[in-house]
């Protein structure tokens, strides 16, 4: 399954915001996070599906002036992966676009997807070529 980075509009959602695009992923969609269950300094969030994975994207009161961050659930440090911190956070190279919050988001996960595929094929790219790979 490829998580498409284009999502369709909500049935019945008017707002164009980070909720109305993950709900527009569909059952790849897992809902939001909720508060409590946030890491520290973290505010909002939202859980995914990709390729029999669960993500969890989150971001921190400064975004979209900051990056949002991409965890792998359930990561254990005995499965150790490159550029995967042992909480199960991608270590990304992409920039926030303050002006666009869907945007940031998109391209962190296109960058995570980029990430986690090399690590499953062994494969490598330079973090400067993922980072510029287009995205859908």
């Amino acid at each position: 399954m490829s998580l498409p980075l284009k999502a369709t509009a909500a049935a019945g959602s008017t707002a164009q915001g980070l909720d109305a695009w993950f709900i527009g992923l569909g059952d790849d969609f897992l809902g939001r996070v909720p508060a409590d269950s946030l890491r520290p300094a973290m505010v909002e969030g939202w859980r995914l599906r990709w390729r029999e994975r669960e993500l969890q994207v989150e971001v921190d009161a400064d975004f979209p002036y900051s990056v949002a961050r991409i965890y792998l659930v359930g990561y254990a440090r005995a499965q150790a992966q490159p550029h995967i911190e042992k909480d199960g956070k991608l270590c990304l190279g992409c920039k926030a676009v303050p002006s666009d919050r869907v945007r940031t988001v998109q391209m962190a996960l296109a960058e995570a997807f980029q990430l986690l595929t090399e690590n499953e094929t062994g494969s490598t790219t330079t973090t400067s070529a993922r980072i510029s790979a287009p995205i859908g």
